[in-house]
């Protein structure tokens, strides 16, 4: 038997070297869009992976424990390019082979104002099914598409305790949807961040992750209602009309508590409206019942008897605030709540 040369023996290893190590190597797919919690304020490798798909537990706790970076602001995203992301996934973890099939990869945190209410595991959707439906039957894209539009508007029929037409509600898909997905039970998660848009999690009922039973994306909702906006710059404190506004047909989620077609004027500003402004109901108050300096009765029962006397209200107020006034004829200081009439009850 003839022996290989050393050097033989050298090129062999270095060719079944890289192939061992490549072999060893973990392929996992790296998601094209992140979402980070409010309270995260770094990024962990973890964040890039679904964790379920990872094999070795001992992987997937050393991706948990690693930072990647410093999250974005609440309510901002970050852009990464794929090569980079790629690069330090190798560096830290040569074992992973990293799976980007975009070019960057997208970082969202959500924001502290409004995550909290909107943040929700919601209960289970019951799927449709006929006695012709096998278990595990899929659904196409536009069936998938239908059935989170109509547990989105449910949802945020909630939330925005506002009655939300289907027929003027839609979904714009700003992630990928699935070509098909399972029709089992969904788990559905919201978070809200951005102005408007909602990162969501869906999971089939399946304990087995795939395309198939776990989706994670990003999608707006929108409703165009006519939305009152200031026609012309309105002042501080000054009470204007419905002249002063102009209707236009805008997405109502874009907006906190925007001011919608039908409300009753006049209004109170509490702040400067410029011309153009969506006007939202923290800027607006409903003018005072009675104005400081106004002269109105006041009432008090006194042994079974109803006594009145008229009394100078010292603040601008609205029924059912607890105001004080001052007693026209003795000038004494009275405390009482303002009713109907304009009459302030007295204690």
């Amino acid at each position: 038997m003839i022996r290989p040369s050393r050097q033989k023996c050298g090129l062999l290893c270095g060719l079944l070297f890289p192939l061992i190590l490549w072999a060893g190597m973990e392929g996992l797919a790296v998601k094209p869009l992140l979402f980070i919690p409010y309270d995260q304020t770094r990024i962990y490798f973890s964040d890039f992976f679904d964790t379920e798909t990872i094999l070795s537990k001992e992987l997937a706790e050393k991706l948990q424990s690693i930072v990647f970076g410093f999250a974005p602001l609440p309510g901002k995203t970050l852009l990464y390019q794929s090569d980079y992301v790629r690069s330090k996934i190798s560096l830290y973890f040569p074992e992973i082979d990293p799976l980007i099939q975009s070019d960057t990869v997208t970082v969202s945190r959500g924001n502290a104002l409004i995550e909290t209410p909107l943040s929700a595991t919601t209960s289970s959707v019951p799927a449709t099914k006929t006695s012709e439906d096998p278990p595990g039957a899929l659904i196409d894209a536009e069936e998938w598409k239908s059935r989170l539009e109509e547990h989105a508007r449910v949802f945020l029929t909630d939330m925005w305790m506002v009655a939300i037409p289907a027929e003027a509600f839609h979904l714009e898909i700003m992630t990928e949807p699935p070509t098909a997905f399972s029709e089992m039970p969904w788990e559905i998660t919201y978070t809200r961040f951005g102005k408007s848009d909602l990162f969501v999690k869906i999971a089939a009922g399946s304990p087995v992750a795939s395309q198939t039973t776990r989706w994670t994306g990003k999608v707006k909702p929108v409703w165009i209602r006519n939305l009152a906006t200031a026609g012309r710059n309105i002042k501080y404190k000054e009470t204007f009309l419905s002249d002063a506004v102009v209707y236009k047909p805008l997405n109502y989620f874009d907006y906190r508590d925007p001011v919608v077609e039908g409300v009753a004027f006049p209004k109170v500003s509490k702040a400067f409206i410029k011309s153009g402004t969506v006007i939202e109901g923290a800027l607006i108050a409903n003018p005072p019942y009675v104005r400081a300096g106004q002269v109105i009765f006041a009432v008090v029962i006194i042994g079974g008897v109803e006594v009145k006397g008229m009394v100078e209200v010292l603040k601008d107020a609205q029924i059912g605030e607890v105001i004080q006034a001052r007693n026209v004829e003795t000038g004494a200081i009275l405390t009482g709540i303002l009713e109907e009439g304009p009459v302030l009850r007295l204690y």
